[in-house]
This record gives C-alpha cells, sequence and structure tokens, in this order.
C-alpha cells in the first residue's frame, strides 16, 4: 500500500492549535498531514500488506546538490524531520535532493538521487534507480540499479589554462566520427563563464 504528499507551501497544510514555543506550523502541519494519511492507509491495509510512502520534500541532514536544487518553501522551514515517519511505514521513497542518501542513516528512509546529473556539481554522483525487497509488512533489502549515463559531462580543462591548452585538449577528445549530435558531451571549463554544448569540426 503506498501513499504519498506533493509540494505544499505552509497555507497547504493542515493547521495544528496549540504549538508549542519554537515549533514550526509548516513542519508541524506536514507531520500532521502523515500522521493523518498514515492512519487512513492503516485503517485499509490487510494482512501482510508493506506501507510504502512517499515525499517530495527536504529532510534535515540532507546533501544538496549546488547549481541544480531551489528551496521548496521561502523563508527556510522546508527541512523536515525524519520522526515523521512512524515506524508502521515498511519504506519512504524521498525525491527533491539529487544525491542518493539515506536519512538519518536510516536504511528504510531514502532518496533514490536523480538519475542524470542535472548540473556539473553532480557529475561524480552515483545516478541509480532503487528497488527494494519486501516480506509481508517489511523491507527486506535495497539495491542499487545503476543508470548508465548517456552523454559525458565534462570539464576542460579543470584548471584555467591558455586558449591553446584548451583547444588542445578539445580536439584530444578523439570522439567517433559517427557520434550522432544528440550525444555530443556537454563541456564547462575554468575559462568559460558557463556550460555550452561541445561541437566539434571533423575533417573529411
Amino acid at each position: 500500500m503506498v501513499f504519498s504528499d506533493s509540494i505544499f507551501t505552509p497555507r497547504d497544510v493542515p493547521r495544528v492549535a496549540d504549538l508549542a514555543e519554537g515549533v514550526d506550523p509548516y513542519t508541524a502541519g506536514i507531520t500532521a498531514l502523515y500522521q493523518q494519511t498514515l492512519a487512513y492507509a492503516l485503517s485499509l491495509r490487510q494482512a501482510g500488506q508493506p506501507i510504502i510512502a512517499l515525499g517530495h520534500c527536504h529532510m534535515v541532514g540532507g546533501e544538496v546538490s549546488q547549481d541544480s536544487e531551489r528551496p521548496i518553501v521561502i523563508g527556510g522551514s522546508e527541512a523536515l524531520s525524519a520522526k515523521m515517519f512512524d515506524a508502521n511505514i515498511a519504506y519512504a521513497a524521498l525525491g527533491h535532493l539529487h544525491l542518493a542518501q539515506m536519512v538519518g542513516q536510516q536504511a528504510h528512509i531514502r532518496y533514490c538521487g536523480s538519475p542524470i546529473p542535472l548540473s556539473f556539481a553532480e557529475v561524480a554522483y552515483p545516478h541509480q534507480v532503487l528497488r527494494f525487497d519486501t516480506a509481508g509488512e517489511t523491507v527486506v533489502d535495497v539495491t542499487p540499479l545503476w543508470v548508465p549515463r548517456a552523454v559525458d559531462l565534462l570539464r576542460i580543462p579543470k584548471k584555467a589554462a591558455p586558449m591553446a591548452e584548451v583547444l588542445a585538449a578539445l580536439a584530444a577528445l578523439n570522439l567517433p566520427a559517427d557520434l550522432p549530435p544528440e550525444q555530443y558531451p556537454f563541456f564547462r571549463g575554468a575559462n568559460c563563464a558557463g556550460a555550452a554544448r561541445a561541437r566539434f569540426a571533423r575533417a573529411n
């Protein structure tokens, strides 16, 4: 049995009355929303069914990617605690952060990560999808399935260098003559203000 949230603004979530001092209304509302949804899922669950939660959210302690991720809620209160996931939840599959990671070192609460790099800050990330296996109401194994990279992202040069050296490094790439244009690599260099699509002239 699967239930999920979406991206909610502070006015979308339930209002929690009588909050303790210092408790953020947005995070309290998201927690209440998960609790309400879980209670409904438990009322429908049949024996042996695991409960899987989905969420597009930023969890406390999550490692953020530079250049490619934006805050979900303006004001900095979007980071949520893993404590909102009740022990009845067998697995929480999370989205928003692009780096594959567990939350709070808990193997059943995870970001799968993006299947492709979405900026040059993510070139070294392990891009994957995750398969999890269940037995009864619990998850017994989580297996990464690696996603091959169809288009390379290259830093040329990795450090600032004279233009002649940059052009020589590009020429040395020696891309296959029959490489389709849609597979040409993207490149970024220390000499460049931004990323550009690499185009290589080939002599006949």
